[in-house]
């Protein structure tokens, strides 16, 4: 009896062991638990190169390394994904847990009914008069709806979405008249069947009108980042600090501004400090600039009586810049160029608006090299970097050049993970200390935002970058595919920039990466924190694609990171020979 009970713990210990895996069988994406709201998932791990593994009871390639993936679908709700492993006489089991997110779908028709968990606006808003508030509610389908500011506005109509896949979405807008300010507003929904039967709702978010005798107003904190919309959008430009601007509503964690005869904009509420009711914003004077220069930089210093919003739009063939100064006024101008300046061709200015002056800056440059905008001692400042001066000799062709290097992620942020678990902070550093040796033998000096393992905002490398005031800074990463995508068929290596003046290096640091063996993936325009500094050259490197177990099989190779090293090393050689 006793035998019996020893043998009976010692099995359901194992099953125990095997339940929970073993050293060897490791699952590297997603971690259990996770959440997604997609119908399928990419799952990778790790073996011992002898075993065999199977994914929900189907069998899967094993890698060299030991890497396996596989790609599933996923039901709504929790999903268990059992993962078998087999070497030898030795069996490892593994569960998966896994949630995915109900997709949205259509109310039924009868009973009428309003859908509480789908309103909008579902947080509080602000707005001023003469703005347009958009209101979204759900129900059921073929009704007529209408709306309005609860007791404080006539009721305006709904619109049921058509072709929508999700029917009952009903769209609403409306002009915010003056009414009551400062004094939260009630939204009511209303939607009438067939039968007249009559359902009701509330938003959840409250509207606040501001006060038009009163405008709101909020000073830049720090770098404020302008966007095309309230929710995610894109970057339209960056403002420095002590710029004011009218706020006019809010609306989640974005405040809407305004500026000139009619340009809007969305800033990150954390990046905007409201100021005291009845601060003012006065039009400031500019007049003609001062034009300096040292190795560096061509300086065109503006006098304004305070900061004011600007927009920059650069452009090539030819190389130009057009910056549009905000809640400002032409004074007389006229400006002396210094003869020893042979890098701009034409210098002009013109009010195209009240309050809106802007300046062109046209450049005898067959490369732009960067450019940046900022306020100092009462000056617009606008700045123009000037080509570096590179030897003519073969020994050392990057000497003169200064280039930074950003490894991303670091500390806390992992980065993609490989499904060995190959970390892509490591990995990009280790790239990064290679590419630097190699840029040095070319005589280029080179610096790095990070060099251990530490966590850094994309704010804090871009001001050790700048500290270094480098011509080139390249931004190193490892890709990864989304969690929906199939892992063997995101494959390939890839470059990309923002601005025009970054378009030629990405595309000749990508030229040569692709002869390294490493599949196209593209050479891509993108919109990221990093890929938006202006002040030097910038292009961000996915040099393959981690999350491919074939692809990471190269990147064990020991030659990897001295493969791409010399590749980016060549595209910015063969970059600087093109343009000099």
């Amino acid at each position: 009896m006793v035998r019996h009970w020893l043998l009976s713990i010692l099995f359901w210990m194992c099953v125990a062991q095997a339940q929970t895996g073993s050293p060897w069988l490791r699952l590297t994406f997603p971690a259990s638990g996770d959440s997604f709201a997609t119908e399928w998932l990419r799952i990778s791990g790790a073996v011992t190169a002898d075993a065999r593994v199977w994914v929900k009871d189907q069998s899967v390639r094993v890698y060299p390394q030991g890497a396996f993936v596989d790609r599933v679908s996923l039901q709504e709700g929790w999903n268990a994904i059992p993962i078998r492993a087999v070497r030898s006489q030795e069996t490892s089991l593994d569960t998966l847990h896994v949630y995915r997110i109900p997709a949205l779908k259509s109310s039924p028709a009868h009973p009428l009914m309003l859908d509480e968990s789908t309103v909008e606006p579902a947080c509080d808003v602000w707005t001023s008069p003469g703005e347009f508030l958009f209101v979204t509610c759900k129900g059921s389908p073929g009704a007529r709806g209408r709306f309005c500011l609860l007791k404080e506005s006539d009721f305006m109509p709904l619109q049921e979405r058509s072709p929508a896949a999700v029917k009952g979405i009903y769209d609403g807008w409306l002009q915010v008249p003056h009414g009551p300010v400062q004094k939260p507003l009630e939204i009511y929904f209303e939607l009438t069947g067939p039968d007249s039967q009559t359902v009701h709702q509330v938003a959840p978010g409250r509207l606040t009108i501001l006060s038009p005798e009163m405008p709101s107003v909020g000073k830049v904190e720090s770098e404020a980042q302008l966007w095309t919309a309230p929710v995610e959008g894109t970057v339209m430009g960056l403002l420095p600090e002590d710029i004011c601007l009218r706020v006019v509503a809010k609306t989640g964690g974005r405040y809407k501004v305004r500026f000139g005869a009619a340009q809007a904009a969305y800033i990150d509420t954390s990046e905007l400090k409201l100021q005291p009711p009845g601060t003012v914003i006065a039009a400031g004077a500019i007049s003609s600039p001062a034009i300096a220069f040292d190795n560096d930089w061509i300086y065109f210093s503006f006098p304004i009586s305070r900061p004011v919003p600007f927009l920059v739009e650069p452009a090539l063939e030819p190389n130009r810049l057009a910056i549009t100064f905000y809640e400002a006024f032409q004074s007389p101008l006229w400006t002396n160029f210094p003869e020893q300046i042979r890098e701009i061709r034409q210098l002009s200015w013109h009010q195209p608006a009240e309050n809106e002056v802007r300046v062109q800056i046209l450049l005898d440059q067959s490369q732009m090299w960067g450019y940046r905008v900022r306020f100092r001692e009462g000056k617009a400042q606008v700045m123009v970097r000037r080509a570096p001066v590179l030897p003519a000799s073969a020994g050392k062709p990057l000497q003169g050049l200064r280039i930074a290097i950003d490894p991303g992620h670091g500390g806390e942020e992992l980065g993609a993970v490989s499904p060995t678990g190959l970390l892509e902070k490591e990995l990009n550093l280790r790239s990064a200390e290679k590419l630097a040796q190699q840029l040095k033998v070319y005589g280029a000096q080179v610096m790095l935002t990070r060099n251990t393992d530490v966590t850094l905002s994309t704010r804090a490398r871009h001001h050790r970058a700048r500290e270094f005031a480098p011509h080139v800074l390249l931004v190193l990463h490892h890709n990864a595919a989304p969690a929906s995508a199939d892992p063997v068929r995101a494959a390939g290596t890839s470059t990309y920039h923002t601005w025009p003046q970054n378009r030629a290096l990405a595309q000749s640091i990508y030229s040569r990466l692709l002869k390294t063996g490493l599949k196209p993936f593209g050479q891509i325009w993108g919109s990221y924190y990093m890929t938006r500094i202006s002040d030097m050259l910038v292009v961000l490197v996915e040099a393959a694609f981690l999350s491919n177990p074939k692809e990471e099989q190269r990147i064990l190779d020991e030659n990897y990171t001295t493969d791409i090293s010399r590749a980016i090393t060549m595209g910015i050689l063969n970059f600087c020979q093109t343009v000099h």
